[in-house]
């Protein structure tokens, strides 16, 4: 197994691949731009630009328009028109809206999610703080959570 980073050059016969960060609720995600003979061929990962670091989709865009892709493979689950206004926007919203409804909560809060999703583990954590909660998770939880904050880069609490 070899792992790799933005910036590495990752040689595969005749291909380059080249990973680059993109920002996703799962830590760990990355399009890829294919250096063929004929030209790029760019993997978009899940495009999504209203998470904490969607400087790295940024990123992924500035990487792959550079290398002038003769093709474009694009990931998603949700296209939307671009000025919707009944759609909510981002992890901020969801963190506004839960510490709203939190607060009017007297006794326990029950939260369910993913906890791959280190954004919603963060806002979580967050809320909890903010309302002097206490926030507990499942014995299985912690053991990911204590492997993931191994990295400096994903900030866990």
């Amino acid at each position: 197994m070899k792992t790799f980073r933005t910036g590495d050059k990752i040689k595969i016969g005749s291909l380059s691949v080249e990973p680059v960060h993109v920002d996703h609720s799962v830590p760990g995600a990355y399009g890829f731009i294919i250096h063929t003979r004929k030209g790029a061929v760019a993997y978009t990962g899940d495009l999504r630009l209203h998470g904490r670091r969607s400087q790295m989709t940024r990123d992924f865009i500035k990487k792959a328009q550079k290398a002038r892709p003769i093709a474009l493979i694009c990931e998603g689950t949700r296209f939307k028109e671009k000025h919707r206004k009944e759609e909510k926007e981002g992890e901020e919203e969801v963190r506004k809206e839960c510490l709203k409804e939190v607060k009017k909560t007297r006794g326990l809060v029950i939260a369910d999610f993913n906890f791959k999703d280190v954004d919603r583990v963060k806002t979580f954590y967050a809320i909890a703080r903010e309302t002097k909660r206490k926030m507990v998770v499942h014995l299985l939880d912690v053991f990911l959570l204590k492997y993931l904050s191994q990295d400096p880069a994903l900030a866990l609490p």
